[in-house]
């Protein structure tokens, strides 16, 4: 046991050592140094990953949300989204960084950042930042596609929708804790915009199709690798995005470079 944890220790202290460099390629190395050290058949271990249809589903899936998350965000159809709801100041600050936060795109603190400055000028720097950054990590708590939560129900063996239930408490609590420290005392207002509610429907598409799609899969459908579910939604949810977005399918290949896709089953495969 004591071998076991010394083993561990040190491949955490490997990963954290050199976790300023690609995640993906710095797990890879810390798996294959717990290999080495705990005397695991290497190539028998790559084989299980590699001929597992859910982990590679998985990949696939995991692989496919930042795009999704690109087409939303070049498109304008996030920024569309926040502007036609026309709700009042305090909500926009809220929201606006929590729906950017569902985007697993590089420089989305940067995205929303701009809008928060035009929802309300006034505030200092420190409290829009502050702002900014709580409200970004509060809605992926109960996004049921979040890279996180797909992870830890695969992981842990935990249907993906208990821990989505298990999370709205402390979700709320994130909120109301924000609410209370950086929102609460804020002159509030309705922001002046038009409100388009079939915009807003039509914009929020994309990213609700899935989770039903996924949800209802895995609630009605014995299928023996229910991963194919978050595939097929996010299949359908990125069509959908690109039809929206006046997209042609030819913008894929440049947001697949733009997004160095190659890291994100790497993450998944040096998990497992």
């Amino acid at each position: 046991m004591i071998h076991v944890l010394l083993i561990f220790f040190i491949v955490l202290g490997f990963i954290l050592i050199l976790s300023k460099y690609e995640l993906g390629i710095v797990l890879s190395a810390g798996a294959l140094l717990f290999a080495i050290l705990a005397q695991i058949n290497i190539i028998d271990s790559l084989l299980a990953v590699l001929l597992n249809p859910s982990i590679i589903l998985l990949a696939i899936a995991v692989t496919m949300i930042p795009i999704l998350g690109e087409i939303m965000s070049e498109s304008g159809l996030m920024l569309e989204l926040v502007q036609k709801m026309k709700i009042s100041k305090k909500t926009s600050l809220m929201m606006t960084p929590a729906f950017f936060g569902l985007l697993p795109v590089a420089g989305g603190a940067l995205m929303s950042a701009p809008i928060l400055d035009q929802i309300d000028s006034n505030l200092n720097s420190d409290q829009k930042v502050a702002i900014n950054v709580w409200y970004r990590h509060v809605l992926i708590f109960i996004y049921p596609i979040s890279s996180a939560l797909i992870i830890a129900s695969i992981i842990t063996g935990i249907p993906l929708y208990l821990i989505f239930i298990s999370l709205l408490m402390p979700f709320i609590v994130l909120i109301l804790i924000g609410y209370v420290i950086l929102i609460r005392k804020i002159e509030n207002e309705d922001i002046e915009s038009e409100r388009d509610v079939k915009r807003v429907i039509r914009n929020l598409l994309p990213l609700i199709i899935t989770p039903i799609i996924d949800f209802f899969g895995r609630t009605f459908l014995d299928v023996p690798y229910p991963e194919v579910f978050l595939l097929v939604g996010l299949i359908i949810s990125t069509a959908i995005a690109l039809k929206i977005g006046k997209m042609s399918i030819s913008k894929l290949k440049p947001i697949a470079i733009k997004m160095q896709l190659w890291r994100f089953p790497l993450l998944i495969l040096a998990m497992f």
